[in-house]
């Protein structure tokens, strides 16, 4: 039989405490909105494009389930504005239009088709978020030319009961340079992509 001394049993009893209180709980952590600075290097590519963001993007937040209790990562204004700064890099014409409206010539379409986060039970160890996002490529008919789908990948250290939302925050900063890098290089290589834009 295995015997707790009276400091252990009291540390236990409290985070009992402390889960019970925190069922149904609503968490939200902070994920920085301002876009990247540095991109990968890139040949862009000549022409005209337009950029949806849709209503479903900008308001993206990833809700985590976590004993009861719910972590949410209100991703949306990054994705927004990371797309937005990623098209510009890559191609020299750039519209963005919002939610429905009407937009003409070719579109590029980003949506965010899963996300999953793998958490370490221990502080120091690195806890996994991952995001899939599939762009898309349609001409003026709304057919589909080109999609490919980019999973961004953030490692971080899980962090202990002080620090456990700053280090989700760099983690979710992790995930979005990844994505995003990611994305830039897909994009601007795909053969596809150039010869519908540059319409060589």
């Amino acid at each position: 039989m295995i015997m707790l001394r009276p400091s252990s049993l009291l540390v236990l009893l409290m985070l009992a405490s402390l889960a019970a209180l925190c069922t149904g709980c609503t968490d939200t952590y902070k994920v920085n909105a301002a876009p990247l600075q540095q991109w990968p290097a890139h040949q862009q590519i000549q022409g005209k494009l337009t950029l949806r963001i849709t209503e479903e993007l900008g308001g993206y937040k990833y809700d985590k389930e976590n004993m009861g209790s719910h972590e949410v990562y209100p991703f949306g204004p990054a994705l927004a504005s990371n797309s937005e700064t990623m098209a510009r890099q890559v191609f020299t014409d750039v519209t963005v239009v919002k939610g429905s409206t009407q937009a003409s010539g070719l579109v590029l379409t980003p949506q965010v088709k899963a996300t999953e986060l793998t958490m370490s039970p221990w502080a120091l160890e690195e806890s996994d978020m991952t995001m899939d996002v599939q762009w898309t490529l349609t001409n003026a008919n709304g057919e589909i030319l080109w999609a490919k789908t980019v999973r961004g990948v953030g490692r971080h250290i899980r962090g202990g009961v002080f620090t456990y939302k700053q280090e989700a925050t760099r983690r979710a900063d992790k995930l979005l340079k990844d994505l995003f890098t990611g994305s830039l290089t897909t994009i601007s290589e795909a053969a596809e992509v150039r010869r519908a834009v540059e319409g060589k």
